[in-house]
């Protein structure tokens, strides 16, 4: 359809005047509008995740290898106290890839949101504060 718009939630044709996808109910951009800012958000908060899941997966790798260690010297127990702590930052990381994902998609605001402050703490600092901030200031281009 030549000079149509298309919904980014579902891809269907839309006209240049409507504000509501008819068939999903997505808010769509006016003409001119970027929707630049959760688009980057997620992006930000996929990126920082990774990192997150990378560094937590080598910790994890220095935790098992110190955990062994300990064990050999009759402190095994404190092995699993290790453990529990290289979990969190896995399981952040994965909220914050999660959260980029509903960022990108544009669906639900709280989640993207999240997942940008889970990214905060997921080694990926500079990413998840900057993730953060534009999920906030892109909260009107959520459906």
């Amino acid at each position: 359809m030549r000079g149509a718009n298309f919904c980014h939630g579902c891809g269907a044709p839309t006209t240049g005047i409507a504000e509501i996808c008819i068939k999903c109910g997505a808010k769509l951009a006016r003409v001119g509008e970027t929707i630049w800012m959760s688009t980057t958000a997620g992006i930000l908060s996929i990126i920082a995740g990774v990192v997150g899941l990378g560094l937590g997966g080598c910790a994890a790798v220095a935790g098992a290898l110190g955990g062994g260690i300990l064990a050999m010297f009759g402190f095994g127990h404190l092995g699993g106290i290790f453990t529990g702590l290289i979990a969190i930052p896995l399981i952040l990381a994965i909220v914050a890839i999660v959260g980029g994902i509903y960022a990108l998609k544009r669906t639900e605001w709280g989640l993207a949101l999240a997942g940008c402050i889970c990214a905060i703490f997921s080694s990926g600092f500079p990413l998840g504060i900057a993730a953060t901030v534009l999920v906030i200031l892109g909260k009107n281009e959520f459906k």
